[in-house]
């Protein structure tokens, strides 16, 4: 045995039970597939399985919620799952992780890789994880995020960060996608554009920049998060810029969406704030979550959003100089992105 494959909880009050969630279901065919894809004899699975008295222990008492009471129909695993795992070795655990799990994987000589797959990703897919990293440091572990869910998506894409945190390989994790959207008369706004653009790929997100009179509407529809940004005349965003949000925000959903804002001036101090500020105003009009990292990324701070001086008016200033703020800036938009929307 070269890799093994772990199936956690897999049962029904996980998935359209007690407990279940649009989530969990929506991973089942990724699930069978999975299993599918290696030998009987080289899968695992666990099972959730607690007595009659749930209720009175610790966890029942955290969480009231009777679930995976063993005999009942809840605690089974989904039947057409149960079908692919049969020749699988299945271990009942009273708790998150499984301990005899552990130590049977430390008993298999040619084991070189395991991989985790199931529910809840946040509970007993991290739990059993760290588990098996303890038993077994050298041994290789991944997790693939297209055949996990957790309790909510937000707690799923937490628990996928801290499994990276403890090397264990994340893999499948589809990644969000973020629009740069923006107004440019000399190219100069354009530049700082595909400078974000630079940025939130680099943090792993997909980005595509579009000027306001060339957007691909559906791509902005599926996006997480759109960035605005424009250049700055007398302290005020573009003509352009205001009439795209007051025409198309409604339209593309932009409500829910994270939102940020950039600028562009030729004048150190000549009112890109100003415009940042106004295009965040009218992003929360249309109901987005707003964000610029501010001071909690640490140094360097970009309080309310990059700008970008591009020097045709004062020769010390050079818009290349900025370029590392406006990187950096879609490095932290997109990592929000994947936390609030991955």
């Amino acid at each position: 045995m070269k890799k093994a494959l772990i199936v956690i909880d897999m049962q029904n009050d996980f998935i359209d039970g007690s407990l279940g969630t649009a989530e969990a279901l929506s991973i089942v065919e990724n699930v069978k597939d999975k299993i599918r894809s290696y030998p009987p004899e080289c899968v695992f699975a666990t099972m959730d399985t607690h007595g009659p008295d749930y209720l009175s222990t610790q966890e029942g008492r955290n969480l009231p919620v009777e679930h995976c009471i063993r005999g009942t129909e809840g605690w089974k695993i989904r039947p057409d799952i149960e079908e692919l795992l049969k020749g699988a070795r299945i271990f009942e655990k009273p708790t998150f992780g499984s301990e005899r799990l552990a130590e049977e994987l430390k008993k298999e000589e040619d084991l070189e890789e395991i991989e985790l797959i199931g529910l809840c990703t946040d509970i007993c897919v991290v739990s059993n994880a760290l588990l098996i990293k303890a038993a077994l440091p050298e041994l290789k572990i991944s997790v693939d995020a297209s055949c996990c869910a957790g309790v909510t998506p937000r707690k799923h894409l937490a628990a996928l960060e801290t499994m990276r945190s403890c090397q264990i390989n994340v893999t499948g994790a589809a990644p969000v996608r973020l629009s740069v959207i923006y107004d440019s008369r000399t190219g100069n706004t354009a530049r700082a554009a595909e400078w974000i653009a630079d940025g939130i790929r680099r943090a792993g997100a997909e980005a595509a920049c579009f000027k306001t009179d060339e957007v691909d509407e559906e791509y902005v529809k599926s996006s997480a998060g759109v960035i605005l940004g424009c250049p700055t005349y007398m302290a005020q965003m573009t003509a352009d810029m205001h009439r795209w949000i007051q025409e198309k925000a409604g339209k593309l959903g932009l409500g829910g969406k994270l939102g940020g804002a950039f600028a562009t001036e030729q004048y150190t101090h000549g009112g890109a704030e100003l415009v940042i500020q106004s295009i965040l105003e009218m992003e929360l009009v249309f109901g987005m979550t707003v964000y610029s990292s501010g001071s909690a990324q640490g140094r360097p701070c970009i309080h309310i959003g990059p700008v970008g001086v591009n020097g045709n008016q004062e020769a010390h200033n050079s818009l290349e100089h900025y370029r590392t703020y406006f990187e950096l800036y879609g490095e932290r938009m997109a990592r929000r992105a994947a936390e609030l929307f991955g």
